[in-house]
Formats: structure tokens, sequence, C-alpha cells
């Protein structure tokens, strides 16, 4: 199990240590934190961003995240015919409910074949 991720107050906190002339033994009892942690916080002060982690990359990328959150907008005639829908059926009970069958409802077979053959 790894250690807790340094706050970006707690690497700012290190740099300031470092910069006012203090050895890396007193910042790690100041801050907490191991000398080896505050060594490589001091080591890497220069880089943007958070070094790249290890092990096997993420199955969603950033651009499924994009991908997937891209819908068309809803116009306010939309807005108004969805509600005037569920004022509509919103009386409705849950036998009147269990009679309807949607479009993309598919029917199972649970029981038998269902049409499929095995190879």
């Amino acid at each position: 199990m790894g250690a807790t991720e340094l706050t970006p107050d707690e690497r700012k906190s290190i740099l300031v240590l470092h910069d006012a002339g203090l050895k890396l033994s007193a910042i790690s009892e100041a801050t907490h934190r191991s000398i080896e942690v505050c060594h490589k916080v001091i080591k890497m002060r220069d880089t943007p961003s958070k070094p790249s982690r290890r092990g096997k990359p993420k199955k969603v990328t950033e651009r499924d995240k994009l991908q997937e959150g891209l819908e068309p907008e809803l116009l306010p005639r939309h807005q108004t015919a969805r509600k005037k829908w569920s004022v509509d059926h919103g009386d409705k009970t849950n036998a009147e409910w269990a009679a309807v069958l949607f479009s993309d409802e598919k029917k199972w077979n649970l029981d038998g074949p269902d049409g499929l053959q095995n190879r």
C-alpha cells in the first residue's frame, strides 16, 4: 500500500524550506515526510506536471471521456416536450407500466435455445 500523495501546499513548503537553506533532514522533520520524498520534490521542482505513473495503462483514455460527454443540446422545445410527456404519463400505475413494451427491449430465452447455432 502506497503512501498518501503530496498536496501542493506540502510541495510548496518543502521548496520554501529548501530555499531558506535548511538541510534535507531538517526539511524532513518539519514536514513529516521522508528524506527521499523531500529530495525528489526538490529535484523535480522545475517539471510542470507530475511524472507519469508506472504500470498498466488506463483502459479509459481522456479521449474516450471527452467523446462520451458529447451529446446534442436539449433545445427549449425538447425540454417542454419531455415535461409534457412526464405530466401526461405521470399518473400511470405500475400495472399499466408493466403492460408497456418499449422499443429497445429484447426477448431473452433463458430456458432453451434462442436460434443461435453452436459450432
